[in-house]
């Protein structure tokens, strides 16, 4: 959720596009949208009721954005409130990480001047359904902030209170930067042997903790960028190829997906 009783609903496509669709006054658009409301009775698709997109798109309370991001398929994407914006990631060099606007300055703009000319308004009502809204916009410079890291990023983490991103990908290295400066890393973590496949910040402790495809596990120290422990598949007997992973702060557990769950306390003295 954006808040204000909005939420959005996020996904990438192997064209490096972000689809964003936006449902404003949520609560009163699924309670009374008669649309969402008979969903259950809509066409389904491979026996799940289904709302096109393009119901979507030419809705009264909803919107579709679809924006031209990345030079690849899109790896991993994530809407982080704090920040209010998108980050998302690829395996192409030259826009590996990109953090960016949900609606960008061209929505806003667009705004604007229906706030100035409100005959554009009725205007509007007249105009028939839009047609292009599978068509990918770019956003402007200002909307966006790219990383480019060598042979792309597989997956990523963020933390505001830390003010890092850390990335990882094909080349086996863990990237810190700053999330306002998109230059060089402010740090690179080597150890891993196979190409990253998992990352993530735990803020109270200090770490990053990291799942590489050869499912050779790594915490490391953020302060003094060094690593204090490896598990290698030996010591944690998880098997099978990896499919999804996440850390859990509460337990210190990082709980692994593979043909069957796995959970691996990650408990530091």
């Amino acid at each position: 959720s954006t808040g204000d009783d909005e939420c959005i609903v996020l996904f990438g496509d192997s064209e490096g596009c972000i689809n964003i669709i936006v449902i404003a006054s949520a609560g009163e658009c699924l309670r009374l949208d008669l649309k969402w409301r008979m969903w259950k009775k809509a066409p389904k698709a491979e026996g799940i009721a289904s709302v096109g997109i393009d119901v979507i798109a030419n809705g009264a309370t909803t919107k579709f954005l679809r924006w031209q991001v990345h030079g690849d398929w899109v790896q991993q994407l994530k809407y982080y409130h704090d920040i209010r914006q998108v980050i998302s990631c690829s395996n192409h060099a030259n826009t590996a990480l990109v953090i960016g606007a949900t609606t960008g300055s061209t929505h806003v703009e667009q705004q604007l001047k229906e706030i100035k000319d409100p005959s554009s308004q009725s205007e509007k009502v007249k105009q028939k359904p839009n047609l292009n809204w599978m068509q990918p916009k770019v956003r402007l410079e200002a909307d966006q902030s790219i990383f480019k890291v060598y042979k792309g990023v597989k997956c990523f983490d963020f933390s505001k209170d830390k003010n890092i991103i850390v990335t990882g990908g094909m080349d086996r290295i863990v990237r810190m930067f700053n999330p306002y400066v998109s230059g060089k890393p402010t740090g690179m973590l080597r150890g891993h042997n196979a190409p990253i496949f998992f990352l993530f910040v735990a803020e109270e402790e200090n770490r990053i903790f990291s799942i590489s495809t050869d499912k050779c596990v790594k915490i490391w120290d953020i302060q003094d960028q060094n690593c204090l422990l490896t598990i290698r598949p030996k010591g944690h007997k998880i098997r099978g190829d990896l499919q999804a992973c996440h850390y859990s702060s509460l337990t210190k557990t990082l709980a692994v997906a593979t043909d069957q769950m796995n959970g691996l306390p990650l408990k530091l003295k």
